[in-house]
């Protein structure tokens, strides 16, 4: 009996220490916290099912991991009628495990895997973050400046700001420290480690920074010191305040998305936005603009009926009510160009 036992507790440990060493793996990876919690979830959840909710992952013995053909199929099915889950996220919580059983495979702890090559990923709609529009921004702002009553209103103004400002993400903003920026004489980088261990590198203004440092404590090193669940409690907060339709499915990441439209209305330049967001490819980027308008037309289209001499033959008032009726990013290409011709003159 206790030869038995033995058994038995060198198999849980052999399982468990497995599921540690590939969560260990994937978080060095990912360098992202919220990535390893999230696989383990996932695991557990699967494990949980699996077992009938009888085991733990740290109990679970060799016998407990072996699939039969149908159970990962069966779990998606369970998933899809749990009616909690958007398909995304269901296709998201198989990865982990296909990942993790050919990690077992190498292992030789399973000896066969087949059954994940038959499953298909559920069809997912286009559910994608909306953006703020520019007035939302500035509203917004204003609406969390003047609101004396909400803890740390500063820090969340500011972290909205650096969030539209350098496109990043919200555990990239909680986690930049004051020793992350490096003051140049006419800007400021701030190094990053962003999504994927990939480093990120965004500049800011100068008096943008000094701006950031109104909010600097003394004795801790980070930028923004408030939790990701109070930013949480604000977006809540200024949806309902401001009314935004939940269709609109706006979030945090709403904040990157809004930052790199207005590069992109401001620069035309995809391949710009891009890089200023970080993305390894273009495809992504496309997504985040998705019905911003390219400004884009054939040469003859442009060319008939256009006078490239207008605007010198219009009153000062057309040529402002032209102007007026811009998008805010063109409306700022004219007057740093008119700042420059002043400055020069």
């Amino acid at each position: 009996m206790e030869a038995a036992n033995k058994v038995v507790k060198l198999d849980n440990m052999k399982v468990y220490d497995e599921i540690q060493r590939f969560l260990d793996k994937k978080f060095l990876i990912s360098e992202s916290k919220n990535t390893r919690q999230e696989y383990e979830r996932d695991i557990r959840q699967f494990f949980d099912y699996l077992t009938k909710g009888k085991k733990e992952i740290q109990y679970l013995t060799l016998e407990d991991i072996q699939l039969s053909q149908d159970d990962i199929e069966d779990y998606q099915l369970y998933l899809v009628g749990l009616n909690k889950y958007a398909n995304s996220t269901i296709n998201r919580k198989l990865a982990p495990l296909r990942e993790l059983y050919k990690r077992f495979e190498r292992k030789k702890l399973v000896h066969d895997i087949s059954m994940f090559s038959d499953i298909k990923s559920l069809k997912v709609t286009d559910n994608s973050y909306g953006i703020f529009s520019v007035e939302e921004v500035y509203q917004i702002l204003d609406y969390i400046k003047n609101k004396p009553r909400m803890k740390k209103r500063m820090v969340q103004y500011h972290l909205i700001r650096f969030a539209v400002e350098t496109r990043a993400r919200l555990e990239e903003c909680l986690t930049v420290e004051w020793n992350n920026f490096e003051v140049r004489e006419d800007s400021v980088i701030i190094h990053i480690i962003a999504k994927g261990n990939k480093d990120f590198k965004p500049r800011i203004a100068k008096w943008f920074y000094e701006e950031l440092l109104e909010i600097k404590e003394d004795g801790i090193k980070k930028v923004f010191n408030i939790s990701s669940k109070t930013f949480h409690n604000l977006m809540n907060d200024i949806i309902k305040h401001f009314n935004f339709p939940k269709e609109r499915n706006l979030v945090f990441h709403s904040w990157r998305k809004t930052g790199a439209s207005f590069l992109f209305e401001f620069t035309k330049d995809i391949e710009y936005t891009r890089k200023a967001l970080n993305h390894s490819s273009i495809v992504t980027t496309q997504r985040y603009i998705q019905g911003v308008d390219y400004g884009i037309q054939g040469m003859f289209s442009i060319q008939k009926d256009y006078d490239q001499d207008l605007y010198k033959k219009t009153s000062h008032e057309q040529l402002l009510e032209a102007i007026e009726s811009l998008e805010p990013a063109e409306r700022m290409r004219i007057n740093m160009k008119l700042n420059e011709i002043l400055t020069e003159n």
